[in-house]
């Protein structure tokens, strides 16, 4: 048999108040599930149904959370490796190509300027002073600024080379060289023919004379 306990009518009102405040805030679509947690927490022995099934749910869903996060980082991982990969093979070509360009160009340069190794030297040496990586503009300021060896204007000719003897005094050409336009030399030189032709001498000239035919 239940003990009966006597209370004033504004004493179980307050407590019918409270039972209806409680029920309703249980039972609340918006905050009853936290005050079923928080109700848990002072009674861990009491079961709440509702409580566990959010637990569990949020358990589930971390773990998702934590797989999509882990594959997300993964997928990232590659991305990033890829294109540290690409990034680092773009460089690469770019430099073998700077490298090629950069041969080709001392290569015109030291056959436009005829340089030697020593001259190529001092084309990098220039470019380096000018912090400058114009090839030609350095070739070019080299060559401008080498010392010239002076050149003889005969180097090319036979120092015996002594054209109509003009170069010392061979008086059988000394009429040309004094007046090449006045026919003096043209007369002297028919007179001596005439003359060695006259004295016997025909034979100075060829088998039949002048090598022709009489």
């Amino acid at each position: 048999m239940e003990d009966t306990v006597e209370v004033s009518r504004s004493r179980l009102s307050l407590l019918e108040n409270v039972g209806k405040l409680a029920n309703e805030l249980w039972n609340d679509d918006k905050i009853g599930l936290v005050v079923k947690e928080r109700f848990k927490e002072k009674h861990p022995d009491a079961n709440v149904p509702e409580v566990v099934i959010a637990q569990n749910s949020r358990k589930v869903e971390q773990e998702i959370l934590s797989k999509v996060e882990a594959k997300e980082k993964a997928v990232d991982e590659k991305i990033s490796h890829f294109e540290k990969t690409w990034k680092e093979k773009e460089e690469a070509e770019n430099k073998r190509k700077a490298e090629q360009e950069f041969a080709a160009e001392v290569d015109a340069a030291k056959k436009k300027y005829q340089l030697t190794a020593e001259g190529m030297e001092k084309v990098f040496a220039r470019m380096k002073e000018k912090n400058n990586p114009d090839v030609e503009a350095a070739a070019a300021w080299v060559t401008d600024h080498e010392v010239k060896t002076p050149t003889s204007t005969s180097s090319f000719a036979d120092p015996m080379f002594n054209p109509f003897g003009s170069r010392g005094e061979d008086k059988a050409w000394e009429l040309l060289n004094r007046n090449p336009f006045d026919g003096k030399f043209a007369e002297q030189e028919i007179a001596k023919i005439q003359n060695d032709f006259a004295s016997g001498r025909a034979h100075l000239y060829g088998p039949n004379g002048m090598g022709g035919e009489l």
